[in-house]
């Protein structure tokens, strides 16, 4: 992108956030002033925001990546601004109790269909089709499911936007009905779906190393605990996670109503 990275402090990190042009810049530096650093040894950019990237039916599209990976594509500023926060907090360590899992996430009416990150395309292709059926796509790269419950949990960000700069961004830029608002919610977990991987050499063909994979796959949270194990072989005892090897943007519909 050819522009300077801002340094965040978050937690006990400093993660870099990479913006494409000025507008994009100021806002970040606004939103997240009490968190940025200056004079730090830079880091790489862990998150890109960039702006007016590509024209679609005369509209810009607004990308929003997490290292090389692209999250959020969008004809809204606003939205892919806000995204940051849940994108840096991502970096951080599940929130106490829980287990993460790296899926995209479908919020519905009754609960939340994750969707294992191989079938990325079929879940692009169906975004607007699942808008029309009651899912919206939550802007995380990961959540974290309750170890209890196993209710999923749209966590906070806990890098926080000043409240000052998020309110005028929300006044220039509102919220649509494609925004999952986190604030804490749990929600039932209606369906977990998992791609089925070709074994590794050694490797026992159990289905439950399918979702492991899920709980290992960002490569940054790459460390599974004794409860993490727990948590999956309890998602499937409960019926909750459907392993295939390939899905559709048709499948995925289907899936979702069921």
């Amino acid at each position: 992108m050819g522009a300077d990275i801002i340094t965040i402090e978050a937690g006990d990190l400093l993660l870099g956030v990479r913006a494409n042009e000025p507008e994009a810049e100021r806002w970040l530096r606004d939103l997240y002033a009490p968190s940025v650093v200056e004079g730090e040894v830079t880091p790489p950019p862990n998150v890109s925001v960039a702006l007016g990237e590509k024209e679609v039916v005369g509209r810009s599209m607004h990308l929003l990546y997490r290292g090389q990976t692209r999250e959020v594509r969008t004809t809204s500023v606003g939205r892919v601004l806000r995204a940051v926060a849940a994108h840096l907090d991502s970096w951080l360590p599940a929130l106490p109790g829980t287990t993460r899992l790296s899926a995209r996430v479908l919020v519905g009416g009754n609960g939340a269909v994750l969707v294992d990150r191989h079938f990325d395309p079929a879940v692009v292709r169906a975004e607007r089709r699942l808008r029309r059926v009651g899912f919206v796509q939550a802007d995380v790269p990961s959540v974290d499911v309750d170890s209890e419950t196993l209710d999923l949990v749209l966590r906070p960000p806990r890098v926080v936007p000043e409240p000052a700069a998020a309110a005028r961004l929300d006044a220039v830029h509102p919220p649509g009905d494609d925004e999952v608002v986190l604030d804490g919610r749990r929600l039932p977990l209606l369906r977990i779906l998992a791609s089925k991987r070709p074994l590794e050499p050694g490797e026992r063909d159990a289905a439950a190393n399918d979702l492991v994979w899920l709980a290992t796959g960002m490569g940054d949270h790459d460390r599974f605990s004794k409860a993490d194990l727990d948590v999956v072989a309890r998602l499937f005892a409960n019926g909750l996670v459907d392993v295939r090897p390939n899905v559709s943007d048709v499948d995925l519909l289907d899936l979702v109503r069921r």
